[in-house]
């Protein structure tokens, strides 16, 4: 166990917060992030510490895990901030990373920003880093896939993502790498991203998906842990087809289901999370078909 106990979300929105409550039923300190002062009351609420942080051209929003702005300082420096703004940090014995890349931005500055908050983990004496990355850096594999899988680094999405990986790898010994599958929970029934739609592409295409409750679970697995380091895929162990799966999801929520056309462009992937359960960790929702039918909504 850690000498420090006091944990730092970084980037602390959707997922953050789900984790937040978790550590502090624990009676585990939480230091949860922001860059937005209006988000100073929401995490405090929670039982946080809340604190502005921001990085040089980064800063992280609550409702999207992160947000961008323009600096003109190096992004190799941690920030314009003064030391005594960082203080709290010292404090810290664990660091979760929550920020997103934000490629649907255009951003392409997330192994700087990665980077920059392995710089102030070391810094201030941080003994363990969890990054939660993507399983799409597995964009552009087919069959099954898993942690030992070779990448396809040709694409600027999977070789940025693989960057902030190795940032946190190379950078800290108590180092750990979740890979998320898509994320599905509270606020995010997947129904919501389908419902209505007409002549959907690739109906065969195997969802990987992941619920929030077992991403708690297994940051938490970590944290507790801390011999376990390295990568690790958390997803769930079924992965039926998109129109089995979110035909399902709206007729849950009486929705108008998606009707899909045979064009199939998408490479049939299967995202393994077999290594994290080697762990002897169960997922809570193995099934997400099952988490569909059940009162859990």
């Amino acid at each position: 166990m850690m000498s420090k106990q006091q944990v730092a979300i970084i980037g602390c929105g959707w997922v953050g917060q789900a984790l937040a409550r978790k550590l502090l039923t624990k009676n585990i300190g939480v230091t949860a992030t922001t860059t937005n002062p209006d988000k100073i009351d929401e995490l405090t609420a929670l039982g946080c510490q809340a604190r502005l942080l921001k990085l040089t051209l980064a800063c992280f929003d609550s409702s999207t895990e992160t947000n961008t702005e323009t600096n003109a300082k190096s992004s190799s420096e941690p920030s314009n901030q003064s030391l005594s703004d960082l203080e709290w940090l010292a404090d810290i014995g664990t660091m979760v990373i929550c920020i997103t890349p934000q490629f649907k931005q255009g951003s392409m500055a997330y192994p700087d920003h990665v980077t920059q908050l392995v710089s102030l983990a070391k810094q201030y004496h941080i003994e363990q880093v969890i990054l939660l990355s993507s399983t799409g850096i597995y964009q552009g594999l087919a069959g099954q896939v898993d942690e030992q899988s070779t990448l396809m680094l040709g694409s600027p999405k999977v070789a940025l993502l693989h960057q902030a990986e190795q940032a946190v790898l190379t950078g800290i010994s108590k180092a750990c790498v979740l890979r998320l599958a898509g994320l599905v929970g509270p606020k995010r029934h997947p129904a919501r991203f389908m419902a209505g739609k007409q002549a959907v592409a690739n109906p065969r295409t195997p969802v990987n998906l992941v619920h929030q409750a077992d991403v708690v679970n297994a940051i938490i697995t970590m944290i507790s842990h801390q011999q376990i380091n390295g990568i690790y895929n958390v997803v769930s162990s079924n992965h039926p087809s998109r129109e089995i799966f979110y035909q399902a999801a709206c007729q849950q929520q009486k929705l108008i289901p998606p009707s899909f056309s045979d064009e199939q462009e998408q490479l049939l992937r299967i995202v393994s999370g077999e290594k994290y359960q080697q762990l002897g960790q169960q997922l809570l929702w193995p099934d997400l078909l099952a988490w569909l039918d059940s009162d859990s909504q």
